[in-house]
């Protein structure tokens, strides 16, 4: 049995506070991040170095130990 249709395969991060996702329905969609810039648990991500270091890891995107994106 393969991964659920929402595991994210590979990420792509903008600049623009987007992020370009692969997921494993073969799907391919870009999620604006601003929205959820202003929430407390997701504001430090407004440092763009931070931002865009965001990664795949376990079919979610992460940036460190405490933000995630499920």
């Amino acid at each position: 049995m393969g991964n659920p249709e929402w595991v994210v395969l590979k990420c792509e991060v903008l600049p623009s506070y987007s992020l370009k996702l692969w997921f494993e329905d073969g799907s391919i969609r870009l999620y604006d991040m601003t929205p959820l810039l202003s929430r407390k648990g997701y504001a430090p991500l407004k440092d763009k170095a931070l931002f865009m270091r965001g990664r795949v890891f376990a079919g979610s995107i992460v940036w460190n130990d405490d933000i995630d994106l499920d």
